[in-house]
């Protein structure tokens, strides 16, 4: 039995988002027990009534006790999605040698809703890496950014974006290869499905043995020792399949 649970009212405090309507039922003004019920999660239980009230097995990114400092802020609900703001760090892989791939995928990140918050270049090319870094100098879309090169060339694809993924930061990452197309709205999407939707989900998966698109839990990622042994598109597919959670995995369609 998982102890997880968000205690939105106790004898003690309170969240700053818990009302109660005209029946004295407690409810979220963000609408975030709603939006749970309506999922229809499995084992997510909403236990409420005047003394107290939890949400067993979800942990809400979204509860603020009355010591927040916008807790008696008109528009709290807009401070507190400002907060809420999804963390991730990008791995850019160049197979490529023509500088030019990796000038289309600058020009992507560049035009993005939600920027990445750290991006590692992944060298696994013929270019230097003072090509790569001059390139990113005059025009880096992002303020963090590290260059990961391999010098063994009979490194796999994925031994690679193991070795780059050693770099990242964030609680999340995603892979590109250089020269695909990175949509504006990738990291949008998944932070309005996370905050906004309330969607769970672990991991994205792209098609056959592409690797752009793919979205991971770092932790997670990590613990399932990377891509050693076999490819982690195959550890998430059988680890979610045994715990009869497929829904937690999406497929990348590339939008």
């Amino acid at each position: 039995m998982s102890d997880i649970k968000t205690v939105c009212k106790n004898d003690v405090d309170r969240c700053v988002f818990l009302e109660e309507n005209e029946v004295g039922r407690p409810i979220c003004s963000l609408g975030v027990h709603d939006r749970l019920m309506q999922l229809g999660y499995p084992n997510v239980v909403l236990h409420c009534n005047s003394e107290v009230c939890e949400i067993d097995n979800h942990l809400c990114t979204f509860f603020r006790d009355s010591g927040w400092k916008f807790a008696n802020e008109p528009d709290k609900d807009k401070k507190v999605r400002e907060e809420c703001v999804l963390s991730c760090d990008l791995l850019v892989y160049i197979n490529d040698s023509n500088l030019g791939s990796l000038a289309k995928t600058q020009a992507n990140i560049s035009d993005m809703i939600l920027k990445p918050r750290n991006i590692i270049y992944i060298n696994h090319s013929n270019l230097k890496p003072s090509e790569i870094k001059q390139l990113c100098q005059n025009n880096a879309p992002a303020a963090n950014w590290s260059i990961e090169t391999i010098i063994n060339q009979e490194t796999t694809k994925l031994e690679a974006v193991d070795c780059g993924s050693l770099r990242v930061k964030s609680p999340y990452f995603c892979v590109f290869e250089a020269g695909d197309l990175i949509p504006k709205n990738y990291l949008s999407d998944i932070d309005a499905a996370y905050f906004d939707k309330l969607e769970k989900f672990l991991a994205m998966i792209p098609t056959g043995d592409a690797i752009s698109g793919f979205f991971c839990q770092t932790r997670l990622y990590n613990n399932l020792g990377k891509n050693t042994e076999k490819p982690i598109v195959d550890k998430l597919r059988n680890v979610c399949k045994s715990q009869s959670c497929e829904y937690m995995l999406r497929e990348y369609n590339g939008k």
